[in-house]
């Protein structure tokens, strides 16, 4: 994994071009296994390496093949070796054995700006010409991988990195006050563009920036389900083939070196990554690899089995299972963290899943992860609706009908709902607003335009790619946030993957059928055949009652009441937080926002007096 930060001076200034060192050392913190520079009068490139493939030889970033173009960034490549034959008659000394960076840079130079076109995977990279004065940059199709930018009076600041923009005076000084509604309402940043602070924002998933003689450009490269095909086969065995191809690759793109771990709820989408993770391995390292499995279990803040089903997989697979209860650490909630994050999304100490990756961090270098699979494999009717665009007028019914012979009832057509987001006259409805929050602040329609972006849930195919959760799932997993020293990976977020389930009838996708009949040889019968179960409970609700935090919190509303003025009805909120057990579950998810908020802004206030 790889940490970047450039400045690019404005205009055709040089001279005076200069990051603060401290910039370097947050991201080698992190990425300690090299430290790269490269600086002249008009730009500033750093660079930061945690080696996690076993398959490349070194990476040296800023890199140059011609000492005009350099990039840095951080690029993990799908499918590497056909762009490597793609590229090989004009680049014949081009092989394997480059690091994805720099087969990246040589598509650059073969097709220009277009190469985002012809390539896929998690990156998000710089290029940097230093005669034309040009920067060109890009984002990944999902946002896997983050891309922050700044504008300051020295130029344009460019990373991936979030902690290391701490280090530059002004950058945290101001809170953008929609993005921070947003925490409040929906604990996340509810935008595709913006940051938590007014003068950092976001590349936007699937595109590219642009940054000649001091003018940036933005541009978008690709929309999800622009262009996909039905595909039809006459037989399941078929789909059943190439679907398991493509998932196999996907998690073979992702694994890179023997020594790995996963996390393994016990579900179905967790527990096919595992194993053809382990297939993977097996084949790949025939001498010897290390695959360990992680595991959130509870003791009785919520009502769960995944732990058995988790236990059975790993027995299964005869792979090393670590389980970590999540009560030893979500007592520890607290308005005191001991670290700091950039944005508001946990108390560190408190939450679990960090424990586990810097236990996995501690040996092992990459984690793979079962996100995505549930809106993956759930078919959005919209689909019907390009179908019928593309002049397969009858597709939809013959659809229907297949899916009333394998599953005996016709699907959730919800067209009336579809058909309405299309044509923009219904909007999905929010839980109700606590009534705490003044009304001047989060109204119920802000919070219905907020929950659902452009009228669409993000539990389908194609919503998915609708609403920003997804993009902050990948934002707050990244080491540039957490300040880990593990990489995450996401096999269910690969574009062939993904165009592949978003071309397919729905029968296929009700139920995950066609996960469930790849994974019959790899998997128990009890595993493929389990239904998806939900948690019942609530573990950080529950915990609320019990840790002694809302006394704190408490008392920071009498010391925060400057903030909160506008936002919050105080004396409305310590009415409902001391008749506690009458609250909604939403409502405790607020208040946990509120925690969270509270606990950071004190942190981050120290740092900045610091």
């Amino acid at each position: 994994m790889s940490g970047f930060i450039g400045l690019i001076a404005p205009g055709t200034r040089e001279g005076g071009t200069a990051l603060p060192e401290g910039c370097q050392e947050a991201i080698a913190a992190c990425c300690g296994d090299f430290s790269g520079k490269w600086t002249s009068g008009k730009a500033d490139l750093r660079f930061g390496l945690l080696k996690v493939t076993d398959d490349t030889f070194e990476e040296r970033l800023p890199f140059s093949f011609d000492q005009r173009t350099r990039i840095i960034g951080d690029v993990r490549l799908d499918r590497r070796l056909e762009l490597v034959r793609a590229l090989s008659a004009r680049f014949p000394d081009l092989d394997g054995s480059f690091p994805d960076s720099y087969i990246l840079l040589r598509a650059y130079e073969a097709w220009g700006e277009d190469c985002v076109h012809r390539i896929a995977g998690d990156f998000s990279f710089a290029i940097w010409d230093e005669q034309e004065h040009s920067l060109f940059c890009a984002r990944d199709h999902f946002g896997i991988i983050p891309f922050y930018y700044a504008q300051t009076e020295n130029g344009l600041v460019v990373t991936n990195f979030y902690r290391s923009l701490e280090h530059i005076p002004g950058l945290m000084d101001v809170l953008d006050e929609e993005v921070l509604k947003s925490y409040f309402l929906l604990s996340k940043d509810g935008s595709f563009d913006q940051t938590l602070y007014k003068n950092i924002r976001k590349l936007p998933p699937a595109h590219t920036l642009a940054y000649r003689n001091g003018v940036l450009t933005l541009g978008r490269y690709w929309k999800p389900g622009d262009g996909v095909k039905p595909l039809r086969y006459k037989t399941t065995d078929e789909y059943v083939a190439h679907f398991t191809g493509i998932f196999e690759r996907s998690v073979a793109d992702r694994l890179r070196n023997s020594k790995a771990a996963s996390q393994l709820s016990g579900g179905m989408d967790s527990s096919a990554i595992t194993a053809m993770a382990e297939k993977t391995l097996r084949e790949r390292y025939p001498g010897g690899h290390t695959l360990v499995a992680y595991n959130l279990a509870y003791r009785h803040l919520v009502k769960e089995n995944e732990s058995y089903f988790a236990t059975r997989t790993a027995r299964h697979l005869n792979i090393s299972l670590k389980q970590f209860v999540a009560e030893d650490y979500l007592g520890k909630i607290s308005l005191t963290p001991d670290s700091w994050i950039p944005e508001p999304v946990g108390i560190p100490q408190a939450v679990p899943e960090r424990a586990m990756l810097a236990d996995a961090g501690a040996y092992l270098k990459v984690l793979l992860t079962g996100f995505g699979g549930d809106p993956l494999f759930l078919f959005d009717v919209r689909s019907w609706w390009n179908m019928l665009r593309q002049g397969h007028i009858f597709r939809p019914l013959t659809d229907i009908f297949d899916f009333i012979k394998m599953h005996g009832s016709r699907p959730e057509l919800g067209l009336k709902r579809a058909l309405g987001n299309i044509m923009k006259k219904t909007q999905r409805k929010a839980p109700p607003v606590p009534a705490w929050f003044e009304p001047a602040y989060i109204s119920q329609s802000y919070a219905d335009a907020k929950t659902y972006p452009e009228g669409m849930p993000a539990t389908t195919n194609l919503g998915m790619f609708h609403n920003p959760i997804w993009q902050n799932i990948f934002e707050h997993a990244h080491e540039g946030f957490s300040g880990g020293v593990l990489k995450v990976r996401f096999p269910f977020f690969s574009l062939e993957l993904v165009e592949f389930l978003q071309a397919l009838p729905p029968h296929l996708l009700h139920k995950k059928y066609l996960l469930r009949r790849a994974m019959i040889p790899w998997l128990p019968d009890e595993i493929v055949r389990r239904q998806k179960t939900p948690l019942h409970g609530g573990a950080h609700f529950q915990n609320l009652k019990s840790s002694g935090v809302l006394g704190e919190l408490i008392a920071a509303l009498g010391e925060e009441q400057d903030f909160l003025r506008g936002k919050i009805n105080i004396p409305v909120l310590l009415s409902e937080i001391r008749e506690h057990g009458k609250m909604k579950p939403g409502d405790h998810k607020r208040i946990i926002s509120l925690i969270y908020i509270l606990a950071w802004r004190r942190l981050l206030f120290r740092q900045n007096m610091a």
